[in-house]
């Protein structure tokens, strides 16, 4: 345990002595990490959204009277993952009114008798399957299913190349992170090198001797680790939920954390981290 102790005290002592720096670097590289947690998080989204449009449509249900039950028709969709609304006639005069507000005073000013004109709708969205489609057409209590896709082909190639873009821009941020961590090890190197040469001087092996810079620079990088992660938990909490078009970007308002990204990119710099420090001899200059 003491030795353990002399280690991780030596291993601060670098960052002591130039803290600020050190400060500000370490808060740098959380900056690039949250970038490469919000593309990942992303570019996630924009292939769940892709396929969500590949499979989904609006489906417009016409029914035949006021009196007819709209739990058949859910029934017929249950088990999909699909939104349903139910409108009577008064809600179809409310929306028809935006877009055509003479063809509903025609209809009011006949009064009862044109309100009956107005079918009862229900309106679906999701994942809705051909055989589901058919059922409901097949209904006696539906008189006309209109069907479209949610999104129109122009827009499923911008996903398909904005997701594309997207993994091009985590390779440069999984560049710059490396790019950072060896500034960081740099700066570190002089303070590093002169306990390295102490340590082996006292008959320590090359791997205690080592040890202190290895020490140094996890120290920075993991605490910019937990820093990036603190800042993606609150940009999820408070902004992308409280954002209006933020949270319609996603199918379900929300953002998934890259979770294997993040495990790949923690053993990355670990290992670069290990590679960097171990590299060099303790009576190196």
């Amino acid at each position: 345990m003491n030795r353990i102790r002399i280690l991780l005290k030596l291993s601060f002592l670098p960052i002591r002595r130039s803290w600020l720096l050190i400060g500000f670097l370490a808060v740098s590289l959380a900056q690039i990490l949250l970038g490469l947690w919000l593309c990942g998080g992303i570019s996630s989204e924009l292939a769940r959204t892709e396929i969500y449009s590949e499979r989904s449509r609006f489906v417009t249900i016409q029914l035949r009277d006021e009196s007819v039950l709209v739990d058949p028709v859910k029934e017929a969709l249950e088990g999909e993952d699909v939104s349903i609304e139910e409108l009577k006639s008064g809600q179809v005069l409310e929306r028809l009114e935006a877009e055509e507000p003479e063809i509903v005073q025609t209809i009011q000013s006949v009064g009862g008798e044109g309100l009956g004109l107005v079918p009862r709708m229900v309106l679906a969205r999701g994942p809705i399957p051909d055989a589901a489609l058919e059922k409901l057409k097949m209904m006696t209590e539906v008189s006309k299913v209109e069907s479209s896709p949610v999104h129109h082909a122009r827009l499923k190639r911008f996903y398909h190349h904005l997701g594309f873009e997207m993994r091009i821009a985590l390779a440069l941020i999984l560049f710059l992170t490396a790019v950072q961590i060896l500034v960081c090890h740099r700066i570190l190197g002089r303070d590093s090198q002169e306990i390295s040469r102490n340590l082996s001087s006292w008959g320590s092996s090359s791997l205690d001797a080592l040890s202190p810079g290895f020490g140094s620079l996890l120290m920075i990088t993991q605490g910019a680790f937990v820093l990036s992660l603190v800042e993606w938990w609150a940009f999820r909490t408070w902004i992308w939920k409280e954002n209006s078009f933020l949270g319609e970007l996603s199918v379900d308002g929300s953002l998934d954390f890259p979770v294997v990204l993040c495990l790949i990119t923690a053993g990355v710099m670990f290992l670069l981290t290990g590679a960097l420090a171990y590299s060099r001899r303790p009576e190196e200059e």
